[in-house]
């Protein structure tokens, strides 16, 4: 098949043939630059292959309106890359092999992942069989044990200091100027700051589950509460390190829990100034939507970070902004999302990157 590439398009191919060059000089097992290279370059080949077909459509996407050769390049550019970073034409991978790039890395090399999910009810999973926590929850109930023995809830509270010893991972990745680390030292064990993300995020990560990394200026870190749920608005999470179940029933969410066949944790943004909040879920009671199909109000048992450290909770309330009532409430939260948590695929870390934009690490172990 011959394409018809314009001047636009061959700039484009050179500038993306000069990166991947650059990025084939650097390349390693699992270099990240490599593969996202391979990925802007899949994309441009994409982008054509798409315009082409478009021009097909007799009268146009837009017909001859005023500016529509704007708008259609810039829906060209957006198919593209969504298809670019759902998997693409196969293209990456070849790329990445031909730079000697293990293509099972764990790394990811996009920043823009996103598992695309209708909002609303779905139907209820089949009943839940057996007693007790067993399975995926089971497995955050054996980590809970260890989280809050004495000794060690402590340093979740907003004065406590984190050691490598309450975030054990080892996740690493080649960054200009150095290597990125995921580490406690370059944010002085975070004392001083709430650490309910941190601690939400270590636990589900220590139960075997996928959990998603930010870029600091020194190595990675995990992301706050208010821009997880600011993510997971539109019912999908970039990197595809969990799914949004938001939309569920609570009758469907605790028979999922006490099967043992699925696992959740909540987040929620802040509003009028006060930051936003997550926990791990261990039993689901009721879950309110509003007419728009947004949580309202949630009633779980589970585990949280707070002011004072890590504790169990039973019967916790989290209310939006503006819904008063409930028991033992954590009020005033301007979204609320409910993340079920996925394990990562054979042979992968459980740490997805977001962003490969981190600095170089300077405090190491």
């Amino acid at each position: 098949m011959s394409l018809p590439l314009q001047m636009p398009q061959l700039a484009q191919l050179d500038r993306a043939s000069e990166r991947i060059d650059a990025a084939q000089r650097e390349a390693s097992t699992g270099d990240l630059g490599a593969a996202r290279a391979a990925e802007q370059f899949e994309g441009i080949l994409i982008q054509q292959l798409w315009k082409t077909m478009r021009q097909t459509v007799q009268g146009g996407l837009l017909g001859d309106a005023p500016g529509s050769d704007t708008y259609l390049s810039m829906v060209d550019e957006a198919v593209a890359g969504q298809v670019a970073r759902d998997g693409g034409i196969g293209l990456r991978d070849t790329l990445m092999r031909a730079f000697g790039v293990d293509t099972a890395s764990p790394v990811q090399a996009s920043t823009e992942l996103t598992a695309l999910r209708p909002r609303g009810p779905r139907p209820a999973p089949e009943p839940a069989t057996g007693d007790g926590l067993e399975g995926a929850a089971g497995r955050l109930q054996e980590v809970a044990r260890e989280m809050l023995a004495p000794g060690s809830a402590e340093h979740w509270s907003r004065e406590g200091r984190l050691t490598p010893e309450d975030m054990r991972s080892d996740f690493t990745a080649q960054v200009p100027g150095g290597v990125a680390r995921f580490n406690v030292q370059d944010a002085a064990g975070y004392r001083g700051y709430y650490k309910c993300n941190l601690f939400a995020l270590e636990m589900a990560r220590r139960a075997g589950f996928s959990v998603p990394l930010t870029p600091r200026s020194h190595g990675f870190s995990y992301p706050s509460p208010d821009s997880l749920a600011a993510d997971a608005a539109d019912g999908s999470l970039r990197g595809r390190w969990g799914r949004v179940a938001t939309g569920e029933s609570a009758e469907s969410l605790e028979a999922a829990v006490s099967s043992g066949r699925r696992a959740f944790m909540l987040t929620a943004s802040g509003s009028d100034g006060h930051a936003g909040h997550m926990g791990v879920v261990e039993r689901i009671h009721q879950v309110d939507y509003s007419e728009g199909g947004e949580v309202r109000r949630v009633v779980f048992d589970g585990w949280e970070a707070r002011r004072d450290g890590a504790r169990h909770l039973t019967r916790r309330t989290w209310n939006v902004r503006g819904n008063p009532g409930g028991e033992n409430v954590r009020g005033g939260l301007g979204r609320i999302e409910i993340i079920e948590l996925a394990a990562p695929r054979q042979g992968e870390a459980p740490e997805v990157p977001l962003s490969l934009r981190a600095g170089p690490s300077s405090r190491d172990e």
